[in-house]
């Protein structure tokens, strides 16, 4: 996986909801926006897709890092 500069990516872990309030604070409102515009879900149905973030169980976040420019990337499996 490409990150925004173009370069490759590490994967990190997979995270639900738990995990990213936890250790990725951060990431939260980045997870919520790929929700809303990558998989065109909106409203409070996008608000609900991010609580029920799972690690274990699904849907879950997956969070990357570029190699070049350290940014985060994530990618959210469909339910």
């Amino acid at each position: 996986m490409a990150g925004l500069c173009g370069d490759a990516t590490a994967f990190l872990t997979p995270a639900g909801i738990q995990e990213i309030r936890e250790h990725y604070r951060e990431l939260e409102v980045s997870v919520l926006n790929y929700i809303v515009y990558e998989m065109e879900i909106s409203g409070g149905a996008a608000a609900r897709m991010l609580q029920s973030l799972h690690k274990d169980k699904g849907p879950t976040a997956f969070l990357f890092r570029c190699l070049h420019c350290e940014r985060h990337h994530i990618y959210v499996d469909q339910p």
